[in-house]
């Protein structure tokens, strides 16, 4: 199989295939769990990386309601009560692609497969280890308050909307890294950042042609233009929200 082949391949109609070509992108990986399971007749399964999932919000928030689940004949009724008839997680999102499915498995998604759709449902239960929102080792500062970022983006995305309330404040996020597929947010006051500027960052950050973004470093240099021609840094790094 092509490295890329999974870039540009929709999910197929027959669940076996799909999970078959699964496995064999993921290179029958060890911490891939697929659990095929019959929910009112139609096969489905539910796929998981292990160690990136919350084992307990997966009972409650997945299997219970498809166990429960009666009266559904067709695919498109399991489909439906799965996007339009449930509330089974804050984070939902209908997969087309395997490329969407290796993403969101591998940022701790579940992915529930259906027989006879071309499409499947994504749900996010996060269960991963991560750092705890702690103060901050550098910009020690007597007033104000005391946590810093911590790794994980949805989590130093709540720190900064906390302080800032308005709905000038925009997020945009996109993936950063051809391998890693690393997050970034590009965030902003709409109604205070210069249009042409917020432009240049966004094409500057989607030109990056990095394997793996691990850290900010990574960023830095297609973002500052300046980055090899000045002693002075247009770019500043913090700890602090």
């Amino acid at each position: 199989m092509r490295p890329d082949y999974f870039k540009t391949t929709i999910l197929r109609a027959n669940i076996n295939q799909s999970l078959d070509e699964l496995r064999g992108i993921c290179g029958e990986t060890a911490d891939l769990n697929i659990m095929e399971v019959t929910v009112c007749s139609v096969k489905c399964a539910v796929v998981t990386v292990e160690g990136l999932v919350s084992t307990s919000a997966m009972a409650d928030l997945v299997f219970q309601p498809l166990m429960d689940l009666k009266y559904c004949t067709e695919p498109l009724e399991i489909f439906d009560f799965l996007t339009q008839r449930s509330l089974l997680s804050t984070q939902r999102q209908t997969v087309n692609s395997y490329a969407e499915t290796v993403r969101l498995l591998f940022s701790g998604f579940c992915v529930v497969f259906i027989d006879g759709l071309t499409k499947a449902v994504s749900y996010g239960v996060q269960g991963f280890e991560k750092r705890g929102i702690t103060t901050p080792d550098s910009e020690q500062t007597v007033r104000g308050a005391q946590d810093s970022f911590n790794e994980v983006i949805r989590n130093n995305l709540a720190l900064v909307r906390l302080r800032m309330k308005t709905p000038q404040l925009r997020f945009e996020m996109m993936q950063c890294g051809k391998l890693s597929q690393t997050d970034v947010c590009m965030m902003y006051l709409a109604d205070r950042a210069d249009a042409k500027m917020v432009q240049q960052v966004r094409a500057r950050l989607k030109e990056i042609q990095l394997d793996t973004v691990l850290s900010s470093g990574y960023v830095e240099p297609f973002v500052d233009k300046a980055y090899r021609k000045s002693f002075f840094s247009s770019v500043m790094t913090t700890q602090r929200p």
